[in-house]
């Protein structure tokens, strides 16, 4: 298990900071402080630019999700559960694609060939 350590001189306050998520905080006084920090699973989208189909990698712990894009205007034009997204109706141009999961909302530009 790798770890990064910060130091801040003024304040006297060492941090230690875990693969894990695990953060480590001591003070000036010794007192030690911890907290676990998830951070947020990536999803790929490929290829992009695209011409006809995009593809949606989600993280393994995505069960449920919903997939919105939408036009510059910020127009909703397509909404659909599906990983595999037929895009060769669109114009070509720059859209965004709002993922949902259960725990995660995640918000891509995309860019239609």
């Amino acid at each position: 298990m790798g770890f990064r350590s910060f130091y801040y001189t003024s304040n006297l306050i060492y941090v230690r900071a875990f693969n894990n998520g695990n953060v480590y905080i001591n003070d000036i006084n010794g007192n030690l402080y911890s907290s676990n920090i998830k951070t947020k699973p990536s999803i790929k989208i490929y290829p992009n630019p695209a011409k006809d189909v995009i593809n949606l990698q989600l993280p393994s712990t995505a069960k449920n999700y919903n997939i919105s894009i939408y036009n510059i205007q910020g127009k909703k034009i397509i909404t659909t559960n599906k990983n595999i997204i037929n895009i060769e109706d669109l114009k070509s141009g720059v859209y965004l694609i709002k993922t949902v999961t259960d725990t995660y909302t995640y918000e891509n530009k995309i860019i239609k060939l």
